[in-house]
């Protein structure tokens, strides 16, 4: 029987988050194979393969010892996926850029994951909550990434965001057709992957304001570099094209569902991503 070492950074944050990694269990399941999670690296399973499934921006070094465990290990090359990292459209107070702006968190997905490690002790966590909460977002690098203020300019920027190391300013670039915004994604599993586009009247598109989605038949050679480059194994990448290029907006190692509209179809996109990880089994 083949066993799949789940190795994640919190297993309870892990089984109550909607990942797009739960329906790709169920898959395996269904194979007949067993999935074995567990939290950290100290008390780690005999397994096939493994898959680090890491919630945070940047990977711990103690993961890095799972190369020595394990045949092959999904992710372990993935070790920063800051915006500072992946991205390519950051400015700085003194450039001389005139276009729209739109302030994001260095961190991955607005900074969830290590907001749940910062909050994660009992009476330490509450007062670090209440005091971030009396707090402005400028100053404490604070916000969901569904969030993300998008300016007319860089003058427009509040002053205080310039100097937060946890903020990130990017040129905005949108993909518009006709009155709508457009963000393609996409989700990919070893040589196994799936291609969508969404259309959005916000220009900060989200899964809870999509209008409708349909498939791409391919994705850019840039990215697929992109890709090599940043180490990814499982994921899934969100990117718009501007004057014929691909242009990354986000990385993700750990992406959750799909959006509801598309609810129903999760357990075929599982299906279809499920067999990629027999690149990873020797």
């Amino acid at each position: 029987m083949t066993r799949i070492a789940l190795v994640t950074d919190d297993l309870a944050r892990f089984r109550r988050t909607p990942y797009f990694l739960h329906p790709l269990i169920e898959a395996w399941q269904r194979f007949g194979w067993e999935v074995l999670p567990c939290t950290g690296v100290r008390q780690l399973p005999e397994a096939d393969v493994a898959i680090l499934h890491v919630d945070l921006t940047r990977l711990p070094e103690s993961f890095q010892e799972l190369s020595r465990r394990y045949p092959a290990v999904v992710n372990l090359r993935a070790v920063d996926i800051s915006k500072r990292r992946i991205s390519r459209q950051l400015v700085g107070p003194d450039d001389d850029y005139p276009g729209p702006v739109i302030v994001k968190t260095d961190d991955n997905s607005g900074g969830v994951g290590e907001r749940a490690v910062r909050y994660r002790t009992p009476v330490l966590g509450r007062l670090r909550r209440l005091l971030d909460q009396r707090r402005h977002w400028t100053r404490t690098g604070i916000m969901k990434s569904s969030q993300y203020p998008v300016y007319p300019s860089m003058r427009d920027v509040p002053p205080e965001v310039w100097g937060n190391p946890l903020l990130v300013v990017e040129r905005f670039i949108g993909e518009r057709h006709g009155e709508n915004y457009a963000l393609r994604q996409w989700v990919f599993l070893g040589d196994h992957e799936i291609s969508r586009i969404s259309f959005s009247a916000n220009p900060v598109v989200k899964a809870k304001n999509i209008l409708s989605s349909e498939a791409l038949d391919s994705v850019p050679d840039s990215l697929r570099a992109l890709r090599e480059e940043l180490g990814f194994d499982y994921g899934k990448f969100d990117y718009v094209l501007h004057e014929g290029r691909a242009v990354l907006l986000d990385a993700n190692r750990t992406p959750t569902g799909h959006s509801r509209k598309e609810g129903s179809s999760v357990p075929k996109y599982a299906a279809q991503l499920a067999d990629g990880i027999r690149c990873y089994l020797r």
